[in-house]
This record gives C-alpha cells, structure tokens and sequence, in this order.
C-alpha cells in the first residue's frame, strides 16, 4: 500500500493524590503508605499505546490540586487523577477539577470496585478521576481507561472481547451494582469456569496478581447460581 492510515500514540499524564502517599523507595513516616498505583497504570496504559508521564504525586489541598492539575493538564491527551474523588472531607479532586476548568460528564459508576470515578473534558483533554484504592484504580482503568486509550488511536474495536465462562462458584450478587469479580480460568472438558478469587477487598493487589482477568456479575436480587455463564475479560486482552 502507498499510504496507511496512522494515529499519533496518546500522551497520558498519572496524578496520584493523597498527603498519605510516599514515592516508592522512600523513608516510611507515620501515617504513611507507599504509592503503588502508578507503576501498574503506566503499564496498561502503555500496553494500550499510550506515552505515559507520572506527575508529582499532589496533597489533599484544594488550591494546591488545581494547580497540580492545571500543571499535569499541559501538552495531555489524556489526564488520570488517582484518589480523592469520593466525598470524604479530604476528597478534594472533583472540587479541584471544577476549579480548572474541567467539565464533568458523569461522576460515580454502579460498578463494584470503583463506584466514584469522575469522567470530565477540558478542551480537547479527557479526564478520568479514578479511585485510590488499588483494585478499584485498576479494574476501572480495565473497563473505562483502556478502551478510552484504543480508541483514540481509531481501533474500531477499542472494548476487549468477553469470553462466555461458566461461573464456578455461588455467589451474592449486588442488587444495585455490577460486580467485577477477579477470577481464575480453568477448563472441564470444553468448558471455561471462572473460579472467583477468595478476597475481592479494594485494596487486595494480591488477587489482581493471581486472576485471569474480571467476571462480570450482574446485580440482581438473587445469587449467582453456580455454573451460571457470565462474561470474562482477559488481563491479557485489555
């Protein structure tokens, strides 16, 4: 072919928040965590296409986080504040995005992990405000992040493909919420079960690391029945 369609990698910029965070390899202080979410956010990001740049990690001050996202706004595609978008009495991003000049098109998902996720513009810059803890940061990049990614570079296809899986458990299902529950893939016969990992906790990175990928439950008021199909994301796929 003479000429090929292309489209430029897009330019992600990741703003962790919070005065507890401390960048990895430093000197604990008391009240402190490390912050971890970066590094895996980077990752599927990049494995999405993207050139990522991390930003200062930004404290819990209104005027302070406007200006750290004014700053990480610069030369952006795309914009990923971590943390800070519920409404607890430090949750200051939503305020702060408001503030510079970000339009918000929705803000918290019924999904489990990640209820409080923000989505907003600002001229041609698409913000996702995702949650801090670790799972739900990563399940909602999963769902929301990477296909916002894909499709920006023209995929036509930017939504990993589900794959039909028998549910190997009984469950409890949310009446209100998707439930996006870490899972292994294992065969019987010609059949794929999903079999749910024990701790589906917000903050447990250790199922992420031992999952396939994300069961996708239904709410409703009953339980899921064990055997029930479902729909299954691969990790590798997204």
């Amino acid at each position: 072919r003479a000429e090929l369609v292309v489209a430029r990698r897009p330019r992600v910029t990741i703003l962790c928040t919070g005065d507890e965070l401390r960048a990895p390899g430093d000197d604990p202080r008391p009240g402190s965590v490390a912050e971890s979410n970066s590094a895996p956010i980077a990752a599927l990001a990049r494995q999405a296409g993207a050139v990522v740049r991390v930003a200062p990690i930004a404290g819990d001050d209104l005027r302070g986080m406007q200006r750290a996202i004014e700053d990480a706004l610069d030369a952006t595609d795309v914009l990923l504040t971590i943390g800070g978008v519920s409404v607890g009495d430090h949750d200051v991003v939503r305020p702060a995005l408001e503030r510079a000049g970000v339009t918000l098109d929705f803000w918290k998902v019924a999904i489990k992990p990640g209820k409080p996720l923000a989505v907003g513009v600002r001229e041609k810059a698409v913000i996702l405000g995702l949650p801090g803890n670790p799972a739900s940061a990563i399940v909602t990049f999963t769902v929301f992040g990477a296909p916002l990614l894909r499709a920006l570079q023209g995929d036509s296809q930017p939504i990993p493909m589900a794959l039909p899986v028998h549910f190997d458990s009984t469950r409890r299902r949310s009446p209100d919420r998707l439930e996006l529950v870490r899972a292994r893939l294992h065969a019987e016969g010609n059949a794929l079960l999903a079999r749910p990992h024990d701790n589906q906790a917000s903050g447990a990175v250790t199922s992420l690391a031992s999952s396939d990928g994300l069961a996708f439950v239904p709410p409703g008021d009953g339980p899921v029945a064990n055997g029930s199909t479902v729909a299954f994301v691969r990790w590798s796929d997204v």
